[in-house]
Parts: C-alpha cells; sequence; structure tokens
C-alpha cells in the first residue's frame, strides 16, 4: 500500500498488481 519511492528509498512491497510508477 506505498508508492514507488521517491527518495531512492526501498522499493514498495508489492500488494496491488498495478504499476507504481
Amino acid at each position: 500500500g506505498a508508492t514507488a519511492p521517491a527518495q531512492g528509498g526501498p522499493p514498495a512491497p508489492p500488494e496491488a498488481p498495478t504499476c507504481t510508477y
């Protein structure tokens, strides 16, 4: 339930089968 890291942090956990762009 997190968006893509904008600060170059760790990748968000895959919750929904959608693109995180």
